[in-house]
């Protein structure tokens, strides 16, 4: 049985990709680079588990992933002028975090 994210651990992960915007844009530099981005994913783990359902750091990143693929999706092109998209609050959040809105 798959276990649903509830909203605040949705609202969890976005609020620690925007105050972690290194992590959120996969940026890690150095030779320790892997083992500060697997801390990460850690501690932001403990975190989102004690909201609700329990999940493995591979599920977490699957999520985040999943979202940002999602929103960049939705994001309005040039080419359609015309064409009127409607972002939610949380789509926002993640536009804003990859970069594709700027904050304002």
């Amino acid at each position: 049985m798959i276990s649903k994210v509830t909203n605040d651990q949705k609202e969890c992960l976005l609020s620690y990709m925007e105050d972690h915007s290194g992590f959120a844009a996969h940026k890690f530099m150095g030779l320790d680079g892997t083992a500060q981005r697997h801390e990460q994913w850690n501690k932001l783990k403990v975190m989102l588990d004690r909201l609700g359902p329990e999940k493995s750091i591979e599920s977490w990143s699957k999520l985040d992933t999943i979202m940002q693929k999602k929103n960049k999706k939705n994001r309005k092109t040039g080419n359609h002028a015309d064409q009127i998209i409607e972002i939610n609050c949380q789509h926002e959040r993640v536009l804003k975090i990859v970069g594709i809105l700027s904050w304002e």
